[in-house]
């Protein structure tokens, strides 16, 4: 029996205030980095969900792969797309063992002046793109082979307790809401595996532009782990997850290493 997943697909993008989903034609991102590392199992079948999903590269990633890899049209926080996505997985393959929700947006400004209606777009796309996407996914994760898993890639950002410092007001705060959003939905689901976890900071060319434009030290950007280091690092956390009734902390990657628990 084939293990299932679906991974919310994310292209990187050089206008950092525009939605991480937004196309361009080379895709760098750690959603890719998930799909190809997870490609590598012949037992694995990947719905890579993409708002673009005819783009150039998951194409012809797909077409290589055509047996694993099946793009699919999935925009965050779209209810109708959410729906016909997981309309379409039910009809091909009838489960999913595992949903991880990638897709996610930032902009370096700080409270003090940043648009509301910005403010409101990191919101929807950090926060209800992954409720909605459970939402439409959850019975299909109740017929896993075992015991079904919803992810989300949240951020050491989103830690009230342990806050990194820098203009990154509205995404730090969508991704503390999105934790408590995801430890609530692990709360009343006991019957799945539900958490957030943080990939640390990886080498993605929107990732390094808006650390960059935080002013982060040399060093912090360095410090980034190889994309295909740090999808196998979230992979294999995922692989090894059990039941929490109750997490207190976010697990996070700290550059090429397995990482360590962060207070929320």
């Amino acid at each position: 029996m084939p293990t299932v997943y679906l991974s919310k697909f994310s292209f990187s993008n050089p206008e950092p205030h525009l939605r991480a989903e937004h196309t361009q034609d080379t895709c760098r991102g750690l959603g890719f980095g998930l799909v190809q590392a997870l490609a590598a199992n012949p037992d694995n079948i990947i719905f890579a969900g993409a708002r673009n999903p005819s783009s150039k590269e998951l194409a012809a990633f797909a077409a290589a792969h055509p047996e694993q890899v099946i793009p699919i049209a999935l925009d965050s926080a779209d209810v109708p797309l959410n729906k016909a996505a997981a309309k379409l997985i039910e009809e091909k393959v009838g489960k999913l063992d595992v949903v991880i929700a990638n897709a996610g947006m930032g902009k370096v400004s700080t409270m003090s002046d940043i648009e509301i209606p910005e403010f409101v777009e990191t919101f929807k796309v950090n926060v209800l793109g992954p409720l909605v996407l459970f939402q439409n996914t959850q019975q299909l994760l109740r017929k896993a082979s075992s015991t079904g898993k919803f992810v989300t890639i949240s951020s050491v950002q989103g830690s009230v307790s342990n806050m990194i410092p820098g203009p990154s007001g509205a995404y730090g705060a969508s991704k503390a809401a999105v934790n408590s959003v995801t430890i609530k939905i692990q709360e009343e689901n006991p019957d799945l595996i539900v958490f957030p976890m943080c990939p640390g900071f990886v080498a993605t060319e929107g990732a390094s532009k808006f650390t960059k434009d935080q002013g982060a030290p040399r060093e912090i950007m360095n410090s980034a782990a190889p994309i295909s280091v740090a999808a196998a690092n979230v992979l294999k956390h995922i692989s090894e997850a059990v039941k929490v009734d109750q997490p207190k902390t976010l697990w996070t990657a700290r550059g090429t290493s397995l990482g360590k628990e962060v207070p929320f």
